[in-house]
């Protein structure tokens, strides 16, 4: 008889701490309900724990009912619990649903409506994050709504992306790339997409991998100006490759006739390739269209010094008799004198304070005979 009560009484042992435990949710969900989330908490994180209910999804939905609730709380009893909470609740609601399946007392739509929640709490750390100016918290945040996002099926782009402007704005540039990646592989229908990416590879010296993005974006973006001209940019750094950054503005240029940077970029390849006639067609261009660009119109007028300089040097190499041939290119050394004037002073004109401008001009006075001007240039020269 006494073996039998023995048995007895450890069976009710047994199930006295079910019961308890089973008391330990009940509890914590008729906290949570009253606004007692500390409380609400404490009990909820030991039956998360324990043999008895942690393998109970109803356990899980409600610590993750009960953490949402701790952060988004503005009470101030709950300040010290709001760190981390809303990444506890995700944990929570993973485990939940991990195992829902089969339990009559749990749905996946009960957890997918704490997912929502979960959501629009990260959006909205995110989004005052980045009111607050705290570019990395809101780079998590927005990265931490993607992955809720995905819970769902979806992968939210626009989240992604979010991450990747604000991780850009705090200059981690490899984070910025990385969420860009994620955007970018999904065909995400978009140039801007490539740019940014190449840029920022660029930032970090791969110049290998930004042109190797560039080209993928020209291939599903033809014609773009932004990455034709961020890939002329690269060629611009490599002489080697400087008809291939001609041909790069040429195809720009067509595409936007009257923008002067461009014109004056492929003025000045042309003119470092020797190409003068070409290279001052594109200064006059730009000048024509903006009067006051300096500098077009100071690259016009050193490419005519430059070439008196040139014609100079040929009749300092003729033979001392040879008068004629003398003459004849003294006449064209001092018509690219009075050829450089104009262009040059427009350039001080806007910018008047440029004292390189201003000893150039000073000279081609003097070599011109303009005596008054060339004194005038030279009080301002001096300082005088």
């Amino acid at each position: 008889m006494k073996k039998i009560v023995f048995s007895v009484a450890i069976g009710l042992s047994i199930m006295g701490g079910v019961q308890a435990q089973s008391m330990k949710v009940t509890s914590a969900y008729n906290y949570k309900e009253q606004g007692d989330f500390d409380k609400a908490k404490e009990a909820i994180d030991e039956a998360a724990v324990h043999e008895k209910t942690m393998n109970d999804p109803k356990t899980h939905l409600y610590r993750g009912e009960i953490y949402i609730q701790l952060a988004i709380s503005d009470n101030p009893n709950y300040a010290g619990l709001k760190d981390g909470a809303a990444e506890t609740a995700q944990q929570a609601l993973e485990k939940a649903y991990e195992l829902v399946d089969n339990n009559k007392r749990v749905s996946k739509s009960d957890i997918d409506k704490q997912y929502s929640q979960l959501l629009n709490i990260y959006y909205n750390n995110a989004i005052a994050a980045y009111n607050g100016k705290d570019f990395v918290t809101a780079s998590t945040n927005f990265e931490k709504a993607a992955n809720v996002r995905g819970h769902f099926g979806a992968l939210d782009t626009t989240a992604y992306y979010n991450a990747g402007a604000m991780a850009q704005q705090a200059e981690n540039f490899e984070r910025a790339i990385e969420m860009y990646s994620k955007v970018k592989e999904t065909g995400y229908d978009s140039s801007n997409l490539f740019y940014r990416i190449a840029s920022l590879q660029l930032q970090l010296e791969n110049t290998d991998a930004a042109m190797e993005t560039i080209q993928e974006g020209k291939a599903k973006f033809p014609g773009d100006k932004n990455l034709l001209l961020l890939e002329t940019n690269l060629y611009l750094k490599d002489p080697s490759k400087r008809d291939q950054a001609i041909t790069n503005l040429t195809e720009a240029i067509a595409g936007d006739p009257t923008n002067t940077t461009l014109l004056f970029a492929r003025g000045t390849l042309y003119d470092q390739a020797g190409q003068k006639d070409l290279a001052e067609a594109d200064y006059k261009k730009a000048v024509e269209i903006d009067p006051k660009n300096f500098d077009a119109n100071y690259n016009l007028g050193a490419m005519y010094v430059n070439a008196s300089g040139e014609v100079q040097e040929k009749m300092n190499n003729l033979d001392i008799n040879d008068q004629k041939q003398y003459d004849i290119l003294k006449k064209e050394r001092d018509a690219l004198f009075n050829q450089a004037i104009g262009p040059l002073e427009t350039a001080l004109s806007i910018e008047p304070d440029n004292k390189t401008v201003m000893k150039t001009l000073m000279e081609l006075y003097g070599k011109t005979g303009q005596s008054e001007k060339y004194s005038e240039m030279k009080t301002k020269v001096l300082g005088e």
